[in-house]
């Protein structure tokens, strides 16, 4: 294999592990607010049960 065709592999490995890790962490960002988005519906439906009782009380 030449030389120019080696480095031109090397430079497309490189490039295909950055792009890799870019959308990598977008969808480790994404979990986390998905993970968020359920946590608030969460502790929202808690309030609103907690409220229930103090208004029957």
């Amino acid at each position: 294999m030449k030389k120019e065709n080696r480095c031109l592999l090397s430079a497309a490995l490189v490039v295909l592990s950055c792009v890799n890790l870019v959308l990598t962490l977008y969808r480790i960002h994404l979990l986390l607010e998905e993970r968020e988005r359920r946590r608030n519906r969460v502790l929202e439906k808690f309030n609103a049960y907690v409220e229930k009782l103090k208004a029957r009380a």
